[in-house]
């Protein structure tokens, strides 16, 4: 089995066409999609959740506590997407391998609908 995170497509598809068959995961991630939550409502969302147990006090400031220190791009944001299809160096990665490959498998990660 070998790995290609697939930064070189010349790369990426000559490890397809060298293996005896291939699998390729396309697709969106936490920061392509999902639900927007601005980090200064986590304090009024956590009122609507029961309070921790004694044991789990530390674990849920710390959580809290995180948040509010995490960069932009983490955990908190996502969002609507411009569009449903996969991103064009997704699509010409496909399509350049299964030129090269007939036997590939493409998995696509999604949380909603991909056209």
């Amino acid at each position: 089995m070998l790995h290609d995170d697939a930064q070189q497509s010349r790369a990426s598809v000559a490890t397809a066409r060298d293996a005896d068959a291939s699998c390729w995961v396309v697709g969106y991630t936490h920061t392509d999609e999902g639900e927007f939550l601005d980090p200064n409502t986590m304090q009024d969302l956590a009122s609507l959740f029961p309070p921790p147990a004694p044991e789990e006090t530390s674990i849920a400031q710390g959580f809290m506590q995180g948040i509010a220190t995490q960069p932009a791009d983490a955990f908190l944001t996502g969002g609507d997407r411009e569009r449903l299809a996969l991103s064009p160096e997704d699509e010409e990665l496909i399509q350049a391998i299964a030129a090269a490959k007939s036997s590939t498998i493409v998995a696509v990660m999604g949380g909603s609908s991909v056209a």
